[in-house]
Order: C-alpha cells, then structure tokens, then sequence
C-alpha cells in the first residue's frame, strides 16, 4: 500500500464493498456498475465485495458473502451478513482505497474493520429507515440513524449522491459530506434510436400513449398510483419495466388492464423502451436522486414526476417536465399525463447548478479524486504504526521483565552465564507476544495471506532469534562489566537487562518493517474470482 507516503498511486486497487449488486437492477446497482467499468477503463483495479456476484463482468474480482433470506422482508431478497469473507477478501486485494457503499449490516461491520486498516471512503444512497418503515420495521429507524452517525464518521471520505441525501445526511448531525457526481450514459440513451420492435413489445396498441415506468417494483415507489391510466378507458397504456418485491401482487393489480408488466430490460433493450414511450412516469416520493430521471431525460421522453426534493433537484426548470404534488387525484395525474405527451420529445438537460457531467467518465473521475482526498486526509501509517509499535513494546518489556525478575528474585546471581539464561527464557516469551499483538495489530495490513504467511512466521521467528543474540549479547557484555564494579546483584542483572531491552527493540522494529511485514511482500496476484 501506499498509504504510508499519504500518496496514492496513479492507478488505484480499490475495494468497493455493497450490499447491492448485479445481477440485481436499481439506481444503486446502475451506478456502481458504470462506475466500475470506469475505474477498470482508466486502468484501476478493482475487487466488489457483494452478497451476489455477475459472471458476466471479465476479469472482475468479486467475491461473495454470505446472505440471509426472509420471506416476508422485502419478497425475499437476500441480505448480506457479516462474516470474515469481507476481512479475507480485502487482505488478499490490499486495496489502496476502500469504498463502501449505503453500509446497513455487513456494510456497517465492514467499515469498521476497513476504516482501522485502509483510507475509507463511504457512499449515502437511500435512506433505508424509510424503507424499513414501509416494511412494518419503522421501530427501527431511531437505531439505524444512530448507527449511521456512528459508522460514517468512522470513514475519511463521506459522500452523498445529491443535495437530497447530504441533506438527510446532515439532519443525522453527519458533518463533511460532499457531493459524488452524477452521470448518464449519453451514447446510449439518445433521442435518435428506432425503437419499432420495442414499442410493439410493450403497447400492442400503436395509437395508445404509452407511459413508461422504470425502476424496482416496491412499495416505496407507488408504481399502484399508475394504475388509474391502465384502468382508464381513454388514450393510456402503462409499461411497467424491472423487477421487485411488488412484482406479484402488482401482477395481479393491474391484470385485465392496458398494462404491460415487462421485466428487467438493460442496455440497448432499455435504452430502446425509453425512447419508444410518449411519458415517463416517476411516481416515487422517496428516491434521493433518481438517475432513471437522467436517462429518460436523455431519451428526451417528457416526464410527468410526483413532486419530492429528487424530483425538484433533477427536472427545476426543465421545460420537458410535469410535476404533481403528492396529494394529486387520478383525474390531475390523466391531465398532467395528456399534458407532458404533448410536449415537444428532445433531450432535456438537469436543472442549472446540480452536480451532473455529461457521463460516467466524469463523474467516475470526480469520484477518484475523493479516493486520493481519503489518502492525503489519513494520519501517515508510518506515525501510526511506530505508536502502535511502542505500545506493544511496552506489554513487551512487561512480559520480559516480570519473566526476568522472577528468576532474579528467587535466585539472584552475579554470574553472567545465568543471567544470560535468564534473559533468554525472558525475551523468547517476549518474542510470542511480540508476534502476537505485532502480526494482528501493528502490521495488520501486511500479513501475508495463504501459504505466504507461514514464510512471514519463519522471518519472524529468524528476526527472534537475531533479537535473543542482540538481547543475550548486550546483557553478557555489561554484566561481565558491571560484575567488576561491586554493584548489587538485582541492580546490576536489571540495568544490563533494560539495555539489552532497548537495543533488541530497536533492530525487530527495523527487521520487522523491511523484512518481516514488508507491504512489497504481500502484494497480491493479478485479480481474478475470489
């Protein structure tokens, strides 16, 4: 690592650790994923740390963890558990930056572990309080916004992916949050695709206004207030795109009715069903950002959005845009809905001031720029761990000279050959602590993984025995000097000792940073499935 020069190097290893990953499809999902490719397309590396992995991304490293299912939580869907998958993981990648994105669970143990050992940089994304709420757990929330605070201020970087988030961020008295950019594929959602097949594919009717709804099909995201268009006997056909906890019973909702329940659809396939709707509707109230806002928007799909602080964030002052205030009657959605199908389709930029570059690149590389921030905001490791260092010399010099002055009082001696016995026995259980505290704290970062490990504790053991030589060394030299001064037994046995001590610390502090735990050591190989 290069976390000891405060300087991260030109191309980065960067762990990103989330409880939402492909193949799952949400906001989230959708982000990390651009943001992925970016970092591997500018030449970082990468390792996801998730409860589902995607085969289909090459060269990737990701690695699983374990997961819980419950059934009546969320339909089912598998939650990430803590467990040492995520602390083996990241001493095999020895990332340079650790990222972890909208901690609950494993997200919030894994902070804390990384955030002792790596930078950290950690990502607000959905307030999942108001979730748990809608899920019969709002019993919950005070508990999870005291973990928030708790773990966010833990990481050295903290970020939110709009004004809404930093917002609630802030309300939680979470200081420092800064803005992670937003992007949008511009070469693939673009008002020019054909998208003839897919519009056969979601209205069989080609006369019909087709509103298009895209995005998980949950509760919080009042996909059942469209239901009124499919049920109206006038111009209206609702597409409904992706997937969710809502699937069936919205399924059932909305069978018999001009509706099309259509799946996930992703890359060309979305990209097509955006620009073969005459609507895009955003019926969610509780998104902190909403990017499928950004890309109907590219599409240049008018929108017609139930109002909230994402809405207002995105679509202020765009003039290819409807907004409803939440209390808004079926009768004001059907007008809003004519309304925005009659204005002009071109591309429709995010309201002035709001933090978006024209795509992934951009904002990818802004993103980078708070991994480097999170190198120069941590305390150089070097500092740390002498600090850290001194203070396992201390239980050191508590395990070597209680060991020592028991053999001095129960039998004080002037010869120096016994007092080099003494010593010895003394510094070898000094050496086990030593090895102890040192391999799991001090050089936590550099411990080996796999069979290099064994080699770290054959070095170690080689550093121990040039310890026990510098130690037995300086103790027979000033015990045979100091024996001729008349100085008494005990005095002379310890002034020798806490010499030899100091001298002994001195050489495994060197051996133990440049040879022992050397961070050049302990790279990983290249990347691969974990």
């Amino acid at each position: 690592m290069s976390v000891g020069a405060g300087v991260a190097p030109a191309h980065l290893r960067v762990a990103v650790v989330t409880e939402s990953w492909r193949p799952n499809v949400d906001g989230v999902v959708t982000r990390l994923d651009n943001t992925v490719r970016e970092l591997r397309r500018a030449g970082h590396e990468v390792i996801v740390v998730a409860p589902s992995i995607d085969p289909g991304m090459d060269g990737l490293t990701q690695c699983r963890t374990p997961t819980l299912s419950l059934g009546w939580l969320y339909g089912g869907r598998p939650w990430a558990i803590p467990g040492r998958v995520v602390g083996r993981a990241l001493k095999e990648f020895q990332p340079d930056v650790v990222h972890v994105v909208n901690p609950v669970l494993m997200g919030s143990l894994a902070l804390q572990y990384a955030s002792k050992r790596y930078p950290t940089v950690v990502s607000y994304h959905t307030d999942v309080s108001v979730y748990a709420s809608m899920y019969h757990l709002g019993w919950l929330r005070p508990a999870l916004h005291e973990v928030m605070r708790r773990v966010y201020r833990r990481a050295d970087v903290r970020l939110a992916t709009s004004e809404v988030g930093s917002g609630q961020l802030g309300e939680l008295r979470i200081d420092d949050v800064e803005l992670w950019g937003r992007g949008v594929d511009v070469e693939l959602f673009r008002p020019d695709r054909d998208p003839t097949s897919m519009r056969r594919r979601l209205c069989p009717d080609p006369d019909r206004t087709l509103v298009l709804y895209v995005g998980r099909l949950a509760k919080e995201k009042g996909c059942e207030r469209l239901l009124t268009l499919a049920r109206d006997p006038g111009p209206y056909h609702v597409a409904l795109v992706g997937d969710g906890p809502d699937r069936g019973h919205l399924e059932e909702l909305f069978a018999g009715t001009r509706a099309t329940l259509a799946g996930v659809l992703q890359g060309d396939d979305l990209a097509d069903a955006y620009a073969a709707a005459d609507v895009f509707a955003f019926p969610s109230e509780t998104d902190t950002l909403g990017l499928v806002l950004l890309e109907a928007l590219a599409s240049g799909v008018p929108v017609v959005a139930t109002a909230s602080p994402a809405a207002a964030t995105v679509l202020g002052g765009c003039r290819s845009a409807v907004v409803l205030p939440p209390e808004a009657d079926d009768a004001a959605l059907r007008e809003a809905v004519g309304a925005a199908s009659r204005l002009p389709r071109d591309r429709c930029a995010p309201a002035p001031g709001t933090v978006s570059g024209p795509g992934w690149k951009e904002a990818t590389a802004g993103l980078v720029e708070y991994y480097r921030r999170a190198h120069r905001q941590r305390r150089p490791q070097g500092r740390r761990r002498f600090g850290r260092f001194l203070a396992v010399g201390l239980s050191n010099a508590v395990v070597d000279l209680g060991v020592f002055n028991f053999f001095v009082l129960v039998h004080p001696t002037r010869s120096a050959g016994l007092n080099v016995a003494y010593n010895t026995v003394a510094v070898v259980a000094a050496i086990l602590n030593s090895y102890f505290w040192n391999s799991r704290w001090t050089f936590a970062d550099r411990v080996a993984p796999g069979g290099g490990r064994w080699r770290q504790r054959a070095m170690f053991l080689g550093q121990g025995g040039i310890n026990l030589a510098v130690s037995d060394g300086v103790v027979l030299g000033l015990s045979l000097l100091l024996g001729t001064l008349g100085i008494p037994a005990a005095l002379m046995s310890n002034l020798s000792k806490v010499v030899a001590m100091f001298s002994a610390s001195a050489v495994s502090y060197l051996l133990m940073h440049f040879l022992v735990f050397d961070e050049r050591r302990v790279r990983p190989h290249p990347p691969g499935a974990l």
